[in-house]
């Protein structure tokens, strides 16, 4: 990272140059004896990485852009990965290809420190989240301070999550059976479901999660039309 801005530096273009840097979800915590692994914590919050809870999905973000940024700008309000597309394509004035539909909202404006209304809710998706040590969350949509969980049957999960034959077909069939909902302002641990005592904000944010959900089920390739190296 250091030579990449010595070089921007270097051919003056340093200060019109937006620098993106980021992290994998969560931290690890496998354990086993496994070396070179991120082992850590994401406490307070609940989870780490191979899952959906709220510390699989909290990570650092910086972006460098003199020209634009200010320096030592902090932002709170919860964005994504996906958003980053869209946001490259606004920064760079790019017309969006014809019929490109993008699952992400472009926050320019948050990193412009302008007015930013999220139109499109955050969502995360994962076929197998670790089953053995935690019932973690398959797919999850983020609201404003609401995070809805979707989870699929524990009968459906695999032992052990890899890139098997066996293991992909699971992200075509996985069906989310049960749900719970957190407010991650007044519960950033996730400790008390609201899906009771909140019914019509539950049954508002279930259907977009499982819409949400089935579409990338269908947009998945998993293991049919794949092929090996040696092919």
């Amino acid at each position: 990272m250091g030579k990449i801005r010595q070089t921007l530096e270097q051919l003056d273009l340093l200060d019109a140059t937006l620098i993106l840097f980021t992290s994998n979800h969560g931290p690890s915590s496998l354990g086993g004896g496994i070396k070179d692994r991120n082992y850590g914590s994401a406490s307070p919050y609940r989870g780490h990485k191979y899952g959906l809870w709220n510390g699989s999905l909290q990570v650092p973000d910086i972006a460098h852009w003199p020209a634009q940024i200010q320096a030592s700008t902090v932002i709170d309000t919860p964005a994504g990965s996906i958003d980053w597309r869209p946001t490259i394509y606004e920064a760079t004035q790019t017309p969006l290809q014809k019929n490109l539909e993008l699952d992400g909202q472009s926050h320019l404006p948050l990193l412009l420190r302008k007015p930013f209304t999220r139109n499109k809710p955050l969502q995360w998706h994962h076929y197998n989240t670790n089953f053995i040590q935690t019932p973690n969350p398959n797919a999850v949509i983020r609201s404003r301070d609401h995070l809805i969980c979707g989870f699929y049957a524990p009968k459906t999960q695999l032992k052990r999550s890899c890139w098997e034959e066996a293991h992909l077909s699971k992200i075509k069939s996985g069906k989310l059976i049960r749900f719970q909902l957190f407010n991650l302002k007044n519960d950033p641990t996730q400790k008390h479901d609201l899906s009771q005592s909140e019914p019509a904000r539950f049954e508002k944010l279930k259907k977009p999660l499982i819409t949400a959900h089935q579409k990338m089920q269908s947009q998945a390739r998993g293991w049919q039309g794949t092929k090996s190296i040696e092919e």
